[in-house]
């Protein structure tokens, strides 16, 4: 008489639920990576893209607050305060700003060494053409407006900041024809995740056409 086979066994459910967490478990793992750095990269890039909206908001109103003084004594001090006032972002820092004088309504400057040029503490531009601030001249308006703004009808003073493209020099007669003022910001933005660098660099420029001294 032939013997009875023994009963298949199945494999218990237990045991292959194990094996498909472990399949997931590598899974995840190999994608993880990718998922930190797409989160921390838009998270970066956000950040990033918030600064520059900052900087265009800075060079609009101080363009158009410098244009609207025309050739005031005071106009690149008066600008320069609004466009610092605008920007409250603690990871944010103005590297350069140059005031210049346009060819025209598109921006680009009359010497376009001015975007090159690079600040001094003891002020610096291209005659005619630009001033140029840094840091140092940013850091505390209020404090030097005396002494380097504070001539009331010339920039003849060495230490006058704005000496290089004097702001009462400026036309402002709207049947000269008036001169085309711009603003050119550069500034650096602290990275929050350094994924991608140190810092990121913002530049951004505008330009109105000036009018009447309103004094």
């Amino acid at each position: 008489m032939a013997a009875t086979p023994a009963p298949s066994v199945p494999r218990p459910a237990r045991l292959r639920g194990l094996d498909d967490s472990g399949a997931t478990l590598v899974e995840f793992a190999l994608v993880a990576p990718f998922l930190v750095i797409l989160v921390l990269g838009t998270i970066e890039f956000g950040l990033a893209w918030r600064a520059r909206l900052d900087v265009e908001s800075a060079v609009s109103l101080g363009v158009r607050q410098n244009a609207n003084l025309g050739n005031a004594r005071a106009s690149d001090y008066e600008s320069l305060q609004s466009l610092v006032g605008t920007i409250d972002n603690p990871n944010l820092t103005i590297t350069k700003v140059v005031i210049y004088k346009a060819t025209g309504v598109e921006g680009e400057p009359s010497n376009p060494s001015c975007l090159t040029a690079n600040p001094s503490s003891t002020g610096a531009g291209r005659g005619g053409a630009c001033n140029v601030y840094g840091p140092d001249q940013l850091a505390d308006l209020g404090a030097t407006y005396s002494v380097h703004f504070g001539n009331a009808t010339t920039c003849t003073s060495g230490s006058a900041w704005d000496r290089w493209w004097c702001p009462v020099s400026r036309k402002a007669d709207q049947g000269d024809p008036p001169d085309y003022l711009g603003i050119s910001i550069e500034a650096e933005l602290d990275a929050t995740t350094n994924l991608f660098g140190d810092s990121f660099t913002i530049t951004e420029r505008g330009v109105m056409r000036l009018e009447p001294d309103p004094e």
